[in-house]
């Protein structure tokens, strides 16, 4: 067995949060998050808050248990404001910007929306889907973007490690490897990555487009890059 799988269930059920956060895109399964602080975030013996630079409205923290608060901003007011109703301190602003200012960061740990924006999450509808275009939780423009982002990080994350959620994406019927693009600006800006993965199941749309022959692969594995800074 990879002792670097996540084991996780690959369905999050029903999980406590505030009203609307369900109708927002981009979710992430939030045993992701309890896993992040248990297995990274303890482990590194860090004393502060969880940093969360794209928390949206903060559905991955919705379930760890007895964990460090968690501070993280977000583009847009409304998410910003679920994010408060979950239990962050959010605040609006650009993660290629912000700064926690004098918190003491414990991990940093986020998921960036895909830099194509063309991605579903399992729904049938094309409107839903434009929506979700329109609603991502950070406009990002590939991996020069996220850059920029991990720039800003390691202003401010000192040894904390950092932790990013991402995928690939099937376009023109191959997988793209986006996963090691951000995994290359993460070196660029001076961290040593470590990858884990966790196993997806193919949502109802991606099984209707499968049993229907329009799309014969989908992305199987999630990966979590875990970047801690070099030594000096």
């Amino acid at each position: 067995m990879d002792d670097r799988e996540i084991k996780i269930p690959p369905r999050a059920g029903k999980v406590k949060c505030a009203a609307g956060t369900m109708d927002q895109p981009g979710r992430n399964h939030p045993g992701l998050g309890a896993w992040l602080y248990e297995n990274i975030c303890r482990p590194a013996n860090q004393e502060g808050y969880i940093v969360d630079p794209m928390c949206g409205a903060g559905f991955l923290w919705s379930t760890m248990k007895n964990g460090p608060s968690v501070i993280g901003c977000d583009i847009d007011v409304s998410r910003v404001r679920l994010a408060r109703d979950n239990g962050l301190l959010a605040v609006q602003a650009r993660a290629e910007d912000w700064d926690p200012g004098d918190r003491h960061a414990c991990m940093v740990a986020f998921s960036p929306i895909y830099p194509n924006c063309g991605h579903d999450s399992g729904n049938v509808t094309s409107d839903i889907v434009e929506r979700k275009k329109l609603g991502a939780s950070q406009k990002i423009e590939g991996t020069t973007g996220l850059l920029r982002v991990f720039l800003q990080i390691a202003t401010y994350c000192y040894r904390a490690p950092v932790c990013v959620i991402v995928r690939n994406w099937i376009e023109a019927g191959e997988e793209s490897d986006w996963v090691s693009e951000v995994e290359q600006s993460m070196h660029f800006t001076g961290f040593e990555v470590e990858r884990f993965w966790r196993r997806l199941l193919p949502g109802p749309f991606t099984q209707m487009k499968l049993r229907s022959g329009k799309q014969t692969k989908w992305v199987d594995r999630e990966f979590v890059l875990v970047g801690r800074r070099r030594n000096d």
